[in-house]
């Protein structure tokens, strides 16, 4: 078995990792990064530095077109991992064992680029891995395997990515011996029920504490810990990593009866609480992170946190 292995993002490296544990590899294409920074320097892919520092023949493209072929007739199965690049007609259809990708949610259902973090935001509780064959358009090859993950209540985008990449890296060794022996039916997905599950814009990020206080709660999980939920306060940008519908000691009923207003993005604290009214229930921040500074829990947060009005301004 000689396998092709397309990968950028942190989700390809459980996958990565056993292919090469497999003794599978042959290779690695991953996505050349764009130049940062003052010092204009490239950062590498999560894959290309564990490709690098596992020794793996690897190879950084701007695009596959234009690939060197010599290396493609050596392959004979090509699997796709959190890529982040259109791969073009070239690589579809020419290698002996196919062409598979990894994707995490049960297709048709989250197609895209952001299919945890859409999932999450959406409140659901109930998600997957699936392996399928490439197509040219994405995510709508046909089903060779899936397999379904529950979303705790407590999983966020960090926890929740890396249970599926764990999960589906065990799928996807299955799978690939199954495909060797040739014995897995191909299911064409049902395109009239697809959703998708478009990349996070910047304005998408920002608390509208008109909202209910679930789907707040389930932004924050969504964007935590990277790139993160934001709400302004007094000119500030502030991330919030962590939060919960109101929980604790501290009743709705006692809440209610203070003399604060309520309306939405109004906040009250106690020594180590931090409670945010909104349009429907009450939201306690549990981890926070103002400009400039570290990402503290919020009794941490609290101690050096003196309020000059309690109200975040809603988007």
């Amino acid at each position: 078995m000689r396998i092709l292995f397309l990968g950028s993002d942190k989700f390809a490296l459980f996958s990565l990792r056993k292919l090469h544990e497999e003794g599978w590899l042959k290779a690695v294409i991953t996505r050349r990064e764009k130049i940062k920074g003052r010092g204009q320097k490239i950062e590498q892919t999560a894959v290309g530095k564990e490709a690098q520092s596992l020794n793996i023949l690897s190879y950084e493209v701007e695009t596959l077109r234009g690939f060197p072929k010599p290396i493609l007739q050596e392959v004979d199965l090509l699997v796709s991992v959190a890529f982040g690049l259109k791969i073009p007609p070239e690589f579809i259809n020419r290698f002996p064992l196919g062409e598979i990708n990894l994707h995490p949610s049960l297709l048709p259902a989250y197609r895209g680029a952001a299919p945890i973090r859409r999932a999450i935001m959406e409140g659901k509780t109930l998600t997957g891995v699936t392996i399928h064959t490439l197509s040219l358009n994405y995510d709508e090859g046909e089903i060779l395997s899936q397999l379904e993950v529950p979303i705790n209540d407590d999983d966020n985008y960090s926890s929740l990515s890396q249970k599926l990449a764990e999960v589906g890296t065990k799928l996807l060794i299955e799978t690939i011996r199954e495909r060797e022996k040739s014995v897995i039916k191909l299911i064409p997905q049902d395109h009239n029920q697809a959703t998708y599950a478009s990349r996070i814009k910047k304005e998408e990020r920002y608390i509208n504490w008109n909202r209910q206080a679930k789907d707040i709660v389930n932004l924050v999980r969504a964007l935590s810990f990277q790139p993160g939920a934001i709400t302004r306060y007094n000119k500030e940008e502030w991330k919030i990593l962590k939060a919960r519908t109101l929980a604790g000691e501290i009743s709705l009923s006692e809440v209610e009866s203070t003399t604060l207003p309520t309306k939405p993005g109004y906040f009250l604290t106690t020594e180590e609480r931090f409670l945010v009214k909104s349009g429907e229930g009450w939201v306690e921040l549990l981890e926070v992170q103002r400009p400039g500074k570290k990402a503290l829990p919020i009794a941490t947060f609290l101690k050096g946190f003196r309020e000059t009005e309690r109200l975040f301004q809603n988007e």
